[in-house]
């Protein structure tokens, strides 16, 4: 038993080093993006600045910033100071993650989930990104061990107040407002665990009515200051979003990169990558069918949380979708570890001794395989990479002469992450873009920089008609984003023989 009790922890501590080392390669090499610089804001504001924050946006939710603000106050705020905080918990939550599937499904399953969610590359991208999505899973995996527990106990004589569970899903309520759907998941496991509906009703209750009430305080602020739906998110995200979900599960962002147009290449990059696109979704689906097999053969209460904790939260959003549509790879994030248990188990199943033993273990052999290519995919794929500020300041102020120079950011929410990687102090005059801004009176440049997918052209009529266009790149990585420098013509010209294309 102490064997055994070693070889798990050396397991599961391998997988954790592994995940840590994966993070750390490359951990500052991209540029800030407009919601980690925002993380950033938020995270160092003062008491007053954070309400403000709040009250503009109320979907952003407080805890994630309070871990942050006594996180960076210890080590700064550079680009491996913010996302070091989510690597942490990239990495804490392997061990944790073992100790839930190996209370549902054996110590072995616990271990290659271990593994799987320590070589995800779609669990590295967010271990890297300066957000709370790392949290919200580490506390989802937490609150689902205590959920899991609280089914397990059959004599009523045991049954006590879930003191530990309610902490853990009220903070997790406060981290992301998916998390809301892990609870109704766990009440909806809780309610199909047996057949004693009254025992399983009061349960269900006791578990899920004490963390509503303590988020009723901030559901009143979302309900009082509605944000406004996301102009990019339409019908097609409703459609497809549990696929496209899926897909990035199985290869990260570094294959299939959604940068700037790359709906305009996703032709010629579907034929480019169309073996290892088969190899990755067949070893997937055969490993995560045959694991919905062995669940069949588990106890009833594993097979419901299970079942629940995949499906509730993928399903409602979706639900949802006529009042608000809520659907994104990095809000489902709260299935994963449901996912990931059911592929385990699935793993072991092919690596069990039996006929054909060699046959079977070419599916993991292939996954193994599969997962290897979308990590190194992610580490070194050139057209993969977040908003590229870093580079872009770095252009302007090589390019410019401090106190003749103007620069123009469009849309304004954007001037948080070029101001980040501006030079302190900075003598360059910086202005955000909104329509019938009028930019008389620059002396010898101006430079236009247009990101979120906003047309160029729009920005057009600001400048004035003895400027011309001198200078014009893409920096594609993400959405995108524009430089354009512009220089007073002394002979004059029309404004209009610019002619910036717009945007598609």
């Amino acid at each position: 038993m102490i064997d055994e009790n070693r070889s798990l922890v050396l397991i599961v501590g391998a997988a954790a080093l592994l995940h840590a080392v994966l993070g750390v390669i490359g951990l500052s090499d991209q540029s800030l993006w407009l919601d980690e610089v925002m993380s950033i804001s938020i995270a160092t504001s003062n008491l007053e600045e954070a309400a403000r924050w709040f009250s503009f946006l109320p979907e952003q939710h407080p805890f994630y910033y309070l871990v942050a603000k006594v996180w960076l106050s210890l080590f700064g705020t550079t680009e491996a100071a913010l996302r070091s905080l989510s690597l942490l918990f990239g990495v804490v939550t392997i061990p944790l993650f073992f100790i839930l599937v190996r209370d549902l499904l054996g110590k072995v399953q616990g271990c290659a989930a271990a593994l799987l969610l320590a070589s995800s590359p779609f669990w590295l991208y967010y271990s890297q990104e300066g957000r709370m999505y790392t949290l919200l899973v580490f506390l989802v995996v937490w609150a689902s061990i205590l959920a899991f527990k609280e089914m397990r106990t059959q004599d009523l004589k045991e049954v006590g107040l879930p003191w530990a569970y309610w902490c853990v899903a009220i903070v997790g309520m406060y981290t992301h407002v998916f998390f809301a759907f892990v609870v109704l998941a766990h009440a909806v496991a809780m309610l199909i665990r047996s057949s004693d509906w009254r025992h399983n009703v009061s349960r269900a209750l006791l578990m899920g009515f004490p963390v509503l009430v303590a988020y009723l305080p901030w559901l009143w602020l979302i309900l009082t200051n509605m944000p406004e739906g996301q102009s990019w998110k339409n019908l097609t995200h409703v459609l497809f979003g549990v696929p496209y979900t899926l897909t990035r599960f199985a290869i990260g962002y570094g294959v299939l990169p959604a940068n700037y147009r790359w709906k305009e290449h996703v032709g010629e990059s579907l034929i480019e990558d169309a073996p290892f696109l088969v190899v990755v979704i067949l070893a997937h689906a055969i490993l995560f069918i045959r694991g919905g097999m062995v669940l069949a053969g588990c106890t009833r209460e594993s097979r419901v949380f299970l079942a629940s904790a995949l499906l509730v939260p993928l399903l409602v959003p979706l639900a949802l979708a006529p009042i608000m549509i809520l659907s994104g790879e990095r809000y489902f994030l709260v299935v994963l570890p449901a996912y990931l248990s059911i592929l385990s188990a699935g793993i072991v199943a092919y690596l069990t001794p039996g006929r054909h033993r060699l046959l079977r273990a070419a599916v993991p052999a292939l996954l193994l395989l599969a997962t290897a290519r979308a990590v190194a995919a992610y580490q070194t794929n050139p057209d993969y990479g977040k908003e590229q500020w870093r580079e872009v300041v770095a252009r302007i102020e090589t390019q410019s002469t401090p106190g003749s120079t103007l620069v123009v950011v469009a849309p304004d929410m954007s001037l948080r992450p070029l101001r980040y990687y501006l030079k302190e102090p900075s003598n360059l005059e910086v202005v955000g873009w909104k329509p019938g801004l009028e930019l008389e009176g620059a002396e010898e440049t101006i430079w236009i920089i247009v990101t979120r997918l906003l047309d160029p052209a729009a920005v057009e009529s600001s400048i004035p008609d003895d400027w011309i266009e001198t200078e014009r790149e893409l920096y594609p990585n993400s959405t995108g984003i524009w430089l354009l420098r512009f220089e007073q013509n002394e002979a004059g010209s029309d404004s209009a023989s610019r002619g910036l294309p717009h945007l598609e």
